[in-house]
């Protein structure tokens, strides 16, 4: 995941007092929505707080970009539901060019917050009805799965197993209560400059931090890369050379360094940039100091307090502080 600063630009006005809010409300009148987990209950209410949006200027043509955090998971898969298309037909929106299942670009003169209950809308419509994703070049299910049945035994040397979702899903278990979690799936969307990820292979893994999110999965084998906190994507040719590559070399590279609390630490707080969403930075603070790893969320605070000025005051930073000062009288 990428994080860009918002950029602001010319808009209508508001349509109401509070968009999101009414969005929220007709949502609700309809009814609950369609869970997708067999452990995550998705709450209308709580939508609000996956969805990201701004002013943006990164792409021509584009003015404003969405952002999902990965509990969109919870209430649609973007690509598959046809979450695109929804948008689309959103009054107001213009165009539409979805880079990947958590970016989404859009061109439109509404006011933020009436393309944020656009959005609401779209989410709740596909979570209901989901529609056919657009015809692309995505490689077929049945492909991936080779590719992931070939490349297994490289996970399970390295003490991975698949989860009863299916041969692409894999995970391995920590300490402290950890789990990490691979998936191989078919690659989608676009990126930024406009280049199609059809084709190729998308590579999602991460870990789960228990305290981070609100999913908590019963089981270890129920986890996957959509409840870790700082999943890492990569994008590879439909190769088993490739394929193998990029997880010797870079996917279990990173998870075998942060298995347990004390790993994800260090990790972190060599490099907090390393949580790709800096909104996250925070309650891994928090947590660290939580965990008696004081120092390691001390040196997360202080990168908020010099990089991250708007999130200073937030609750897990004001939490962390008081917790460092408290462990060191």
């Amino acid at each position: 995941m990428r994080w860009r600063g918002s950029k602001k630009g010319g808009r209508r006005p508001v349509t109401s007092s509070d968009p999101v809010a009414a969005a929220i409300d007709a949502a609700a009148a309809g009814g609950p929505l369609v869970a997708r987990h067999p452990d995550v209950v998705p709450r209308v209410e709580e939508l609000p707080e996956w969805v990201d949006v701004h002013d943006s200027d990164d792409i021509d043509g584009f003015n404003t970009v969405v952002w999902f955090d990965d509990e969109i998971g919870c209430y649609c898969d973007p690509y598959d539901d046809g979450l695109d298309q929804a948008l689309a037909d959103q009054p107001g929106v213009k165009a539409i060019l979805a880079e990947d299942r958590e970016v989404v670009y859009l061109r439109t003169r509404l006011a933020i917050d009436d393309v944020k209950a656009a959005v609401i809308r779209a989410v709740v419509e596909v979570n209901r009805s989901p529609r056919d994703p657009a015809s692309t070049d995505v490689l077929s299910t049945e492909a991936v799965d080779q590719l992931a049945t070939a490349v297994r035994p490289l996970l399970e040397q390295a003490g991975f197993a698949n989860t009863p979702t299916g041969p692409r899903y894999f995970y391995r278990e920590g300490s402290n209560g950890f789990v990490q979690s691979i998936a191989v799936t078919p690659g989608v969307g676009t990126s930024g400059d406009g280049t199609s990820y059809a084709g190729l292979v998308w590579v999602m893994s991460g870990t789960h931090v228990p305290g981070f999110g609100r999913d908590i999965p019963s089981r270890p084998d129920r986890v996957a890369p959509a409840h870790c906190g700082q999943p890492a994507y990569h994008w590879v040719t439909p190769t088993v050379d490739a394929l193998t590559r990029v997880l010797h070399d870079e996917v279990l590279p990173v998870l075998n360094v942060t298995r347990g609390r004390a790993e994800l630490a260090a990790w972190v707080g060599g490099d907090p940039t390393r949580v790709p969403v800096p909104n996250h930075r925070p309650t891994y603070a928090r947590l660290f100091a939580q965990w008696g790893l004081v120092d390691q969320a001390a040196r997360v605070v202080a990168h908020v307090d010099e990089h991250e000025r708007c999130l200073r005051d937030h609750r897990d930073t004001v939490a962390a502080r008081e917790l460092i000062r408290a462990a060191r009288p």
